[in-house]
């Protein structure tokens, strides 16, 4: 599992799963079906929708864009709260968006793309950042790196 922090592991003893989770503020990798918990949260890495980045070596008039899916939802079993699907973006998107009381905020996409190399589904890697929404507003993250 490639994490940029340490997580806190425990078992769920009603799923029988293993939840792993983030520290807020702090950059964390998910690899694409990978999901972890978030206070009363569950973040999810959907996959790369549609990826038109350009090309590391390859010299390029506009940067491109990748489109990175992400699901969100409530965790607690008492309250019915649908999963939302957040959509951040590497280049001319929203990086960021809001639900359910967090900001996910997307800092990398890897692998980066290369001309004539198509990535797989399951090589990706998204680096997010999850913070507290406290009020209510999602930053304008527009052309972050």
């Amino acid at each position: 599992m490639l994490l940029a922090v340490a997580a806190v592991s425990c078992t769920d003893p009603e799923a029988g799963v293993l939840t792993d989770l983030v520290h807020l503020g702090v950059p964390t990798t998910f690899k694409p079906g990978q999901g972890l918990a978030v206070g009363a949260l569950t973040l999810a890495f959907a996959g790369v929708e549609n990826d038109s980045r350009c090309p590391v070596d390859v010299v390029c008039v506009w940067q491109g864009d990748a489109t990175v899916q992400f699901t969100i939802g409530f965790t607690n079993r008492d309250i019915m709260a649908p999963v939302r699907l957040l959509e951040l973006h590497t280049g001319s998107g929203p990086q960021a968006a809001s639900g359910y009381g967090y900001i996910v905020i997307l800092t990398r996409l890897e692998p980066e793309s290369k001309a004539g190399v198509a990535i797989k589904p399951e090589d990706y890697r998204a680096t997010v950042e999850v913070q507290p929404d406290t009020d209510g507003v999602r930053p304008d993250l527009h052309g972050r790196p």
